[in-house]
């Protein structure tokens, strides 16, 4: 069984968010098991989990079958769909000319637009006493100018980054997009670009996570949406 360690709001929800897609598309008796445990904002101070399980100290940790871990929440669901077979597929197959695509797409969503946005959290809400603020919003506008690929991607009216059907590449980018849109940038997105994330934020499955992370938090008492 998988066990997924997790926070509300964090770059988690593109695993929890995999999982729950990939169970809506599995047969009942091939669906996922797993173990969702919620930790309070920011995990390493949870201090078992820093010396217990992730000495990263941060989310995602998805624990394996085997006893293994994975700490990076692109690759967390690009593993997770490739080692399921489901149809339609949320992978796109290594013999496709969209395959090149899909790849920087997933690499894409976390160390170009996310890593912004985190730097920016830092700065402007985290540690403010600083007095960084200024160098938060230069990531900002970093991230607005990394926004551009996803920008031109979108201009075609498809509805999704590769080959015309959802995939981990719309999970892992579409959370870098909620993350901008819950620190208020969504209206600086381009038009095409917000009509992307309204599809996004419609899927049964990331709606089925958003309420089973929240779920969790009440039951454990913690604060949801720490940003």
């Amino acid at each position: 069984m998988f066990t997924l360690y997790h926070c509300t709001g964090s770059r988690s929800v593109r695993v929890l968010w995999t999982l729950h897609e990939l169970n809506l598309l599995l047969p009942a008796s091939s669906a996922i098991r797993y173990n969702l445990i919620n930790l309070p904002f920011p995990p390493r101070s949870t201090s078992d989990y820093v010396s217990e399980v992730n000495p990263l100290g941060t989310v995602p940790f998805l624990s394996l079958p085997d006893g293994s871990g994975m700490t990076e929440s692109c690759a967390a669901p690009l593993y997770l769909a490739g080692s399921h077979d489901t149809s339609p597929s949320l992978t796109v197959s290594p013999s496709s000319p969209c395959y090149p695509s899909f790849l920087n797409w997933n690499f894409h969503a976390d160390a170009t637009l996310t890593f912004p946005l985190a730097l920016h959290l830092r700065y402007n809400k985290f540690e403010p006493a600083r007095n960084l603020g200024v160098v938060g919003d230069d990531y900002v506008t970093w991230y607005f100018a990394r926004l551009r690929l996803v920008n031109k991607a979108l201009e075609d009216g498809r509805e999704f980054l590769c080959e015309n059907k959802f995939s981990v590449a719309d999970i892992n980018v579409g959370y870098a997009l909620m993350l901008g849109k819950s620190l208020g940038l969504g209206e600086g997105f381009k038009p095409q670009v917000q009509d992307y994330l309204q599809r996004l934020e419609g899927r049964e499955g990331l709606i089925a996570a958003i309420k089973e992370s929240e779920e969790a938090d009440r039951r454990e008492g913690i604060k949801s949406n720490p940003f």
